[in-house]
């Protein structure tokens, strides 16, 4: 028998709280959960060594802490590292700004990303093609880098007079 309104019910079902450490099983990522790196351990390597006074830029420090984490091993094979969202909210900069991180080591050939399942680590060998595009483009950037500084200009002018020109062209 239901109970009436402001009467508590005499029957107590207890819904066992879900079990955080073990979520169910997605078919999308087969990674154990243990290898996931968690959002703090990244993000506290990577605040410590930003540095925003250095002129190489934000995206390419973030590339090369992450790279260097799989070469000494802190980031192994198989590791699923935090999401852009997560790990831009826990940086406090822009999601984009990780998100190209994120996209310059997956063309590097050390992370994969895999819809549905997240970013894990690979190391899968890069399509050289792309390395020596890539190589020309840092050469090319650095140039006019060293070029506008010498002008007077800062990396965020630099940056600046680039968006006005994709705003163009698109």
């Amino acid at each position: 028998m239901a109970p009436l309104r402001g009467q508590q019910s005499t029957e107590t079902k207890q819904t066992p709280p879900p079990d955080l450490r073990n979520p169910p099983a997605s078919p999308t990522c087969t990674l154990p959960v243990s290898f996931r790196v968690t959002t703090n351990s990244i993000a506290t390597r990577l605040s410590q060594s930003l540095d925003l006074s250095r002129s190489d830029g934000i995206v390419s420090q973030i590339v090369d802490t992450i790279w260097q984490d799989v070469i000494d091993g802190t980031l192994g094979t198989g590791e699923l590292l935090p999401t852009v969202r997560e790990l831009s909210v826990e940086l406090g900069m822009s999601p984009r700004t990780i998100s190209r991180s994120y996209e310059r080591l997956e063309q590097l050939g050390v992370l994969t990303n895999q819809p549905g399942g997240g970013t894990v680590v690979s190391l899968r060998a890069a399509d050289p093609a792309q390395r020596e595009r890539w190589k020309e483009l840092e050469t090319i950037c650095k140039n006019v880098a060293d070029q506008a500084q010498s002008l007077g200009f800062t990396l965020e002018e630099v940056i600046d007079a680039l968006s006005d020109l994709r705003s163009h062209h698109t």
